[in-house]
């Protein structure tokens, strides 16, 4: 299966620019990792789906929401529904999306490794994550400063002849220079007419020089969304279209959130058992995180009733005593209460 790539995010952010202005009307958690953005204005409306470590688009078809949200869900709701997104845009050309609300913060969708959702208040203080993680370089805990990765590769528009270096072949030397995936650096290699068998220390200046160039030409396509197939299942998606593929069969889209969401509906998921596993587990667990936090705020709400009505429980604890559990019923009516008694514990109900 194909990950979205940072250059992938580049023209998705130029499709999303349509939802700036609009207000967050709804959000979802519709499962572990799995979140949906209602957007809705005067001259957009639709639904941002983000899928933590794999995609992030506009989508259509939308699955029913839990019946109940999740805690994560609630805050998000708390702090940004009903505020206008100010602006939608990546982070250092980086897999990495913010949804701008000015006044209230804003929204950061971290799509490497396994992905995170983090929400940050005006002064980019982070109100909770969706998963508390700690690096080298940064730590995503509520109550931190939020901090994007550090950027070790240059950005495609700054490629140069010397980035064409190193006795491996030309993709695997570009890798670790330009930030550009492998998949779109062989067609950058495509376009330029250079082997990707060649070494980058044998390639002479001018395919050095070919080849820098269709680097750069990679941010300044023409959008031509699709999806490419091969005996009839998907093999491959792109926001433009591709050379490397040859003659294989395509099929264009009038967006690339539509061309992604086609693709990820049939493309089959790498480890999906694995994951179904672990999502499940996941699953259990909040729902017992939930079913843990009904009980404990049914025990506080007791507990301050026992506090203000002491007196009266007092009372009927010296009836249950001295009189028995005959007496028991009728003085509680007194007091508009129900009473019995289960073995030691005398039990009152409203």
């Amino acid at each position: 299966m194909q990950q979205m790539g940072n250059l992938d995010y580049y023209y998705l952010v130029r499709e999303l620019a349509a939802a700036e202005g609009a207000h967050l009307e709804q959000a979802y958690s519709l499962a572990p990792g799995l979140f949906r953005f209602k957007l809705k204005g005067a001259a957009f409306s639709g639904d941002l789906l983000a899928e933590l470590g794999v995609r992030c688009h506009l989508s259509v078809k939308l699955q029913d929401a839990p019946k109940q949200p999740s805690s994560f869900a609630m805050l998000l709701r708390k702090h940004y529904c009903g505020k206008r997104v100010a602006k939608i845009e990546q982070l250092h050309f980086d897999r990495l999306l913010r949804l701008d609300f000015r006044e209230a913060g804003s929204i950061v969708i971290e799509m490497f490794k396994g992905g995170n959702l983090l929400a940050l208040d005006a002064s980019g203080k982070i109100l909770m994550p969706y998963r508390s993680e700690d690096y080298a370089a940064r730590t995503l805990r509520r109550g931190e400063l939020y901090a994007e990765p550090p950027q070790t590769q240059k950005h495609p528009s700054q490629a140069s002849g010397e980035d064409v270096s190193g006795g491996v072949k030309v993709v695997s030397a570009l890798s670790k220079k330009i930030s550009l995936p492998p998949f779109y650096l062989e067609e950058a290699c495509r376009r330029a007419g250079v082997g990707l068998d060649e070494k980058a220390d044998d390639l002479g200046e001018g395919e050095k020089t070919r080849l820098v160039q269709a680097i750069r030409s990679l941010l300044a396509q023409t959008p031509s969304p699709r999806v490419y197939f091969e005996n009839d299942a998907p093999f491959a998606f792109s926001p433009f279209a591709l050379q490397k593929t040859g003659d294989a069969l395509s099929e264009v889209f009038p967006s690339f959130s539509a061309a992604l969401e086609h693709y990820y509906a049939l493309a089959p998921r790498i480890g999906a058992k694995s994951k179904d596993r672990a999502a499940a587990a996941l699953a259990k667990q909040e729902e017992a995180v939930q079913q843990f936090a009904a009980k404990a705020a049914e025990a506080r709400a007791a507990a301050a009733w026992i506090s203000a009505n002491a007196e009266t429980v007092d009372e009927l604890i010296a009836v249950a005593r001295n009189k028995g559990g005959y007496r028991i019923a009728a003085a509680a009516a007194e007091h508009g209460l129900k009473a019995r008694i289960e073995g030691v514990k005398l039990v009152l109900e409203k």
